[in-house]
């Protein structure tokens, strides 16, 4: 995918998103919880109203535009569309903690406080928002099995291959100075330890000691990395992967911040 009219900051950032949809934007229960929302004037009712209301018209968008697929390529088109959605989504501020976000009623809610509710010219970016969001999830439902639930009637044992965005790489190359040290044992695969370890890269070179310990949890619940159980051994590695270490940064800091 080209991004050169992206910093590189930004292009790994809409890498890290690519990698990680079906994930990331795989929000069922977030949006259960904001259907059940009482009105109110919180930040987190208007981050539910614009998700909910968004919705229903992307679902029927969507609807419209699945109908000019053969049903056997749907899957490849979705694909393809969220790819592109995605790299749009990525490239906007508010954005930029979405890989924070878990299917829960906890995660939507911190992230709804970094959507600019009630500042004056940001109506249509927010709105341009939650059309892109609601738009990558009902396309990451419909890859997941739910295209039924959409409207459409294919069957997922006949559908066209989706293309691996990894099928022009001939070699994974080891990074200089070897891979994130506590990548979980079982993950055997370089190409796999590679996005690891560039995805804590990003983290820490961009990141917050706050956002960096909260993602790093988060990982580990997944079993993607292990913690050590010294704090002072982890902020070492970090270091080595390029989290400063000076104001903001410091052990103690992030000592103050770490949790296994």
């Amino acid at each position: 995918m080209g991004y050169s009219q992206y910093t590189k900051a930004k292009q790994e950032q809409i890498d890290r998103l690519q990698t990680n949809a079906d994930r990331l934007f795989s929000i069922r229960r977030v949006r259960d919880f904001c259907q059940a929302m009482s009105p109110s004037d919180s930040i987190e009712y208007s981050f539910a109203r614009n998700l909910v209301t968004t919705f229903e018209s992307v679902k029927n968008e969507i609807l419209k535009w699945g109908k000019g697929c053969l049903p056997e390529y749907l899957l490849q088109e979705a694909y393809k569309e969220r790819e592109s959605t995605i790299e749009a989504f990525a490239a906007k501020r508010m954005a930029g903690r979405w890989y924070q976000m878990r299917d829960d009623d906890v995660a939507w809610r911190t992230f709804a406080h970094n959507i600019p509710f009630g500042e004056e010219g940001q109506k249509e970016e927010i709105g341009l928002f939650f059309y892109r969001l609601n738009k990558i999830c009902i396309l990451t439902d419909i890859l997941g099995g739910d295209a039924a639930e959409y409207g459409f009637d294919i069957d997922y044992t006949k559908q066209a291959p989706i293309p691996s965005p990894n099928q022009d790489d001939k070699k994974c190359e080891v990074p200089e100075g070897g891979f994130f040290k506590y990548i979980y044992p079982s993950i055997s695969d370089d190409r796999e330890k590679l996005q690891i370890h560039n995805e804590v890269r990003t983290l820490v070179t961009h990141y917050a000691i706050p956002d960096i310990c909260s993602y790093l949890k988060g990982m580990a619940k997944e079993k993607r990395i292990m913690l050590p159980q010294q704090s002072s051994m982890a902020y070492d590695e970090l270091v080595r992967m390029g989290m400063p270490n000076g104001e903001g940064f410091t052990l103690k800091t992030f000592q103050n911040n770490y949790t296994r």
